[in-house]
């Protein structure tokens, strides 16, 4: 076996041994961040061009409309969570969004300058990275 044989196949081992090391790397951050506390949210805060337009409780059902210049929403809240149900907007991302209900987590509707949010009065816990 020649010089540049084994020092192709220590290079091919030590290529191997870093990719493990990597993807474990990978899955013991994805573990860390994962368990992050999540905290139900008590009401949904809707508000329009930066503006609040109106705050009602995640556990009461309702469906009301927010219509502006830009546009029209459908907002429902059912079941805890809240989704847009139908917007006159050309991409219709707010309306393919998944239902929220914990604390922080958005929807937006950038054409119409919307945005529903879930709010908490509690707090979390420590999470994983500041213990």
């Amino acid at each position: 076996m020649s010089l540049l044989q084994n020092s192709d196949m220590k290079s091919s081992k030590n290529d191997i041994l870093l990719f493990f090391v990597m993807i474990a790397l990978g899955v013991l951050l994805i573990l860390i961040f994962s368990n992050e506390t999540k905290v139900m949210g008590d009401r949904v805060r809707v508000t329009l061009n930066g503006n609040v337009y109106g705050e009602y409780p995640l556990n009461k059902d309702d469906t009301f409309t927010v219509s502006s210049e830009h546009g029209e929403n459908v907002i429902c809240i059912k079941d805890g969570e809240v989704y847009v149900e139908s917007a006159d907007c050309p991409d219709k991302i707010c309306v393919k969004h998944a239902p929220v209900h914990y604390d922080k987590e958005t929807i937006v509707c950038l054409p119409h300058r919307l945005t529903v949010s879930i709010i908490s009065d509690k707090e979390a816990d420590a999470d994983a990275v500041s213990e």
